[in-house]
């Protein structure tokens, strides 16, 4: 079957804090084959914490969006998987709107990030038969997609190219031609 869906573990740039610690928010991308770029025909899945007003706290919480596929921040991704045309983005989102986000008291306690999210969501998505079975953990996953967006990151001194693909790479960390089209 031709132009399935693509899962990404997606590596978005952020600036560094205190309360955000690491060069990347992870989450999980799900986009057409060869997006145009121009429509928001992608969905990011993540976890994030704003600041609830009420609670004057960062509390997370779980997010579903459209979004373009390529966005300035996108620093790399790995592919996961194709998904099959009998798998509904209905269903993923549902699948991934169980995946347990903590209270801020408990994310605290553990130094819970959105990076355990991902590994969780990767995880119940490779149980739910969504995804392929996967080579690794989530967490093994997660380190060879860390490491070689680093990798493309060092070699263009941290700088996002417009005008070239989305540097990704398979399941074993090994580059492949990305889908994910220049912003021009």
């Amino acid at each position: 079957m031709k132009n399935k869906l693509r899962l990404y573990l997606a590596y978005w740039r952020r600036q560094e804090s205190e309360l955000n610690p690491g060069r990347y928010h992870v989450g999980l991308l799900l986009s057409p084959k060869d997006p145009k770029n121009t429509d928001d025909e992608a969905i990011i899945y993540h976890a994030i914490n704003p600041i609830d007003k009420e609670a004057q706290k960062q509390v997370w919480k779980f997010e579903d969006k459209k979004s373009k596929a390529r966005t300035s921040k996108l620093a790399g991704v790995m592919l996961l998987g194709k998904i099959s045309r009998s798998i509904s983005t209905e269903r993923i989102t549902a699948m991934l709107a169980t995946v347990n986000v903590p209270t801020p008291e408990e994310a605290n306690k553990t130094g819970w990030r959105c990076r355990h999210w991902v590994l969780d969501a990767i995880d119940l998505l490779a149980d739910g038969n969504i995804l392929p079975p996967l080579p690794s953990s989530a967490q093994d996953l997660w380190k060879l997609g860390f490491d070689f967006v680093e990798s493309k990151t060092r070699e263009t001194e941290g700088r996002s190219n417009p005008t070239v693909r989305v540097p990704t790479c398979d399941l074993s960390g090994q580059e492949i031609r990305g889908e994910l089209g220049p912003l021009a």
